[in-house]
């Protein structure tokens, strides 16, 4: 079910960005970590039913995560959910999960997400000036007999 709750929000903050509503994509971004944060939870459980805590304190570190890895900033991250929860004893686990969420970002070589989405709102931009500058501009003139004026 949760598999299914992660496809579906996902899914939904695409089309919402695509369409051009505002909204914006932090809220979604702080949903899809927990939905992420409480599966690996409730799969570390199953795995080592022994050692695995409640899954949804895995909700906390999966926010915190997905957030540093999408934006870049892991001091952020862990002060944004610090903050949220108010619970001071995750600071080492919160600190371990934006580490290395932050390390396999950078790995992958993908940019922030605000930076690629200011980039596309640019090349958008640009290509709408662009179409009004062709569209703006004045006929060229007509020639009868090989004079123009």
């Amino acid at each position: 079910m949760l598999l299914v709750l992660l496809a579906a929000k996902f899914a939904v903050t695409l089309a919402s960005y695509a369409s051009g509503t505002p909204g914006g994509i932090f809220a979604p971004i702080l949903v899809l970590g927990t939905i992420t944060g409480v599966i690996v939870g409730h799969v570390g459980g199953w795995l080592l039913p022994a050692v695995a805590p409640t899954p949804t304190a895995f909700a906390v570190l999966g926010m915190a995560a997905l957030f540093t890895a999408s934006v870049r900033a892991p001091l952020t991250g862990i002060t944004l959910i610090l903050e949220m929860t108010g619970e001071q004893r995750q600071l080492f686990a919160l600190s371990g999960a934006c580490l290395v969420a932050y390390l396999v970002a950078e790995a992958l070589r993908d940019r922030p997400i605000y930076e690629a989405l200011l980039d596309d709102d640019i090349a958008r931009r640009r290509a709408r000036r662009a179409r009004d500058d062709i569209a703006a501009a004045p006929p060229p003139p007509i020639c009868w007999q090989r004079a123009c004026t």
